[in-house]
């Protein structure tokens, strides 16, 4: 079994049984997953002492290669520390498998993640297929490729569909929807800079980018503009007023409510937690 982890608020769009904020169990992979790891052992338990003795019951001699790191991380608050968890751990593999312990590049990571008193044992191994390696470039605003997909199934794009995203930055989204067999992606961004940035990557990943504002747009897929310390509202407001009007939009966006400028219906799909930030996924009618 695998456990997936993904931005809070994209886990209803995967297979699987939510653990936690941003953590689905699940039998299948996924294009939202920002890491997939493996299930050791969900372990209730009732204190601190309890949870080292299940801890150290478990077999993990055929998992651990070469050398290992433990992490720890709670979604609620114990009466124990994360740091005290990890370092008792760490102890018990030295001793029971005398494997040494090396936190920068390790071979096998091991995992905890307490919610209440569940604690969720898992393992990464660093050969998690998903990773994207082509980012040779990257650009400021930039989207992961988690999140690039799960636009792209909000969308529920049809193979011969032409999608267009005008605020391409490094083209993650772009990239990704060829990836997917999307065969008509165009591309644009007011930066030269960006649209080099997309194209290095789009080579690397060996696919083709249409650069412009296609004649036909079946679909609008992008990361919108909001306001910022760079950019006032006003500015953000103008450039969505350029968008194609009869052209349907699916987008992340900061401020959502600053699409009261189209006089359109959106409709939120998602609310996904970015860093300290919670941002809208939408699609604009």
């Amino acid at each position: 079994m695998k456990i997936l982890i993904t931005y809070p608020g994209l886990e209803s769009f995967i297979k699987g049984r939510i653990i936690a904020p941003g953590m689905v169990e699940s039998e299948h992979s996924s294009l939202l997953a920002k890491k997939e790891l493996e299930k050791i052992q969900e372990i209730h338990f009732k204190d601190l002492k309890d949870l080292v003795k299940q801890i150290k019951g478990i077999e993990l001699k055929v998992q651990l290669i070469e050398n290992f790191t433990v992490t720890c991380t709670r979604t609620s608050q114990e009466a124990f520390m994360s740091e005290e968890v990890k370092k008792e751990v760490v102890k018990i593999i030295i001793k029971k498998y005398n494997i040494p312990v090396q936190h920068k590049n390790p071979k096998t990571t091991l995992h905890l993640e307490i919610v209440g008193q569940l604690c969720l044992v898992t393992l990464e191994k660093g050969d998690y297929s998903g990773k994207r390696v082509y980012k040779l470039r990257s650009a400021t605003g930039s989207i992961s490729a988690p999140l690039a997909n799960a636009l792209l199934d909000i969308a529920e794009i049809k193979p011969n569909e032409t999608i267009y995203d005008p605020f391409c930055k490094d083209g993650t989204l772009a990239i990704e929807a060829k990836l997917r067999g999307i065969e008509m992606v165009y591309i644009h961004d007011s930066k030269s800079t960006n649209l080099y940035s997309a194209k290095v990557n789009a080579t690397v990943a060996k696919v083709t980018l249409n650069e412009g504002q296609p004649k036909e747009i079946d679909k609008i897929i992008t990361v919108l503009p909001s306001p910022s310390k760079r950019r006032s509202e006003n500015s953000a407001k103008k450039l969505i007023q350029l968008l194609p009007q009869n052209t349907e939009i699916i987008a992340l966006i900061q401020k959502p409510e600053i699409l009261s400028v189209l006089n359109r219906e959106v409709i939120q799909k998602a609310k996904v937690l970015i860093g300290n930030d919670w941002l809208s996924i939408v699609i604009i009618k």
